[in-house]
């Protein structure tokens, strides 16, 4: 593949809530920026968050993510999409990443760096957890809100408490949509039943009868990349597991190189926003 060399000030990685709004800050005050984006189209779990925004009177994520991405082109972010960030590598003229694309490989220096991976939604300990049918609440999301699709009738959310407040959006959409929805604890999930197709949950109060599951957990943080480059980790489980430390300013350990939402420990995607401005406002004014 071809291989093209930038030059840039800062370098996002990671087009979900946070990385959309830090890029955008740092564009905005004028600093030369790239975004780093491995799915289709920008917008990471905003494309999976049912809420609306009251502020904005935006509809879903959806709605919010096209329009924060509206804006950041119209403030100058260069957007590499379908483009993963595949290794950093110190030793090479002061620092590079490598970003694969389709047909390109990207060398990317930037004077600052900017982590805004989010996270991976896991799976929950209940028994037969991985049967067909068994998949992510945000998923479940991801088709409702990003395609119009309704992923099952029947649907049964098991959930954790720390992410009660998404997995109630979640079952209210999905009910407005048209399904019956149960939702159960995590301590009330004894297992799933199905062969082909999961049909049922087992709980403490009985049978839930359903032909999909929903399974909300606390995303664990995309921290691998941010590793690469000596950022410090501490294991927290009530934010998701291994989240990059940051300082009140979006410091990591490293020099040049900043880390903001989910990916320093669950936040949520509006939360993840406001965090990235706020963090990509004090890169663009750190030079």
């Amino acid at each position: 593949p071809e291989v093209v060399e930038r030059s840039v000030e800062v370098c996002v990685i990671g087009a979900g809530p946070a990385g959309l709004e830090a890029a955008l800050a740092c564009a905005e005050a004028g600093r030369s920026t790239l975004l780093v984006d491995d799915q289709l189209r920008p917008g990471g779990s905003l494309r999976a968050d049912p809420h609306t925004s009251e502020t904005t009177r935006m509809g879903t994520g959806r709605e919010r993510a096209e329009l924060a991405l509206a804006q950041a082109l119209k403030a100058g972010v260069a957007v590499l999409s379908r483009a993963t960030a595949i290794g950093f590598f110190p030793e090479d003229d002061g620092g590079v990443l490598a970003v694969a694309a389709p047909e390109q490989l990207h060398r990317v220096k930037a004077r600052a760096w900017i982590w805004a991976t989010g996270g991976y939604p896991v799976n929950l300990p209940f028994a037969d957890n991985d049967r067909p049918g068994v998949i992510a609440a945000r998923a479940v999301g991801r088709l409702l809100v990003d395609h119009g699709i309704l992923g099952g009738d029947k649907v049964c959310v098991v959930e954790v408490p720390e992410v009660a407040d998404d997995a109630a959006v979640l079952a209210q959409a999905l009910a407005d949509a048209g399904a019956d929805v149960v939702r159960v604890p995590l301590s009330q999930a004894l297992g799933a039943r199905g062969r082909s197709w999961v049909t049922a949950i087992d709980t403490a109060n009985g049978r839930v009868d359903c032909d999909l599951v929903a399974v909300a957990a606390i995303p664990s943080p995309a921290s691998e990349g941010p590793r690469q480059q000596g950022c410090k980790v501490t294991l927290d489980p009530p934010r998701g597991g291994f989240r990059v430390v940051v300082d009140e300013h979006g410091r990591t350990s490293s020099a040049g190189v900043w880390a903001c939402g989910d990916v320093t420990g669950y936040v949520g995607p509006a939360h993840a926003a406001t965090d990235g401005a706020r963090v990509g406002a004090n890169v663009a004014g750190s030079f």
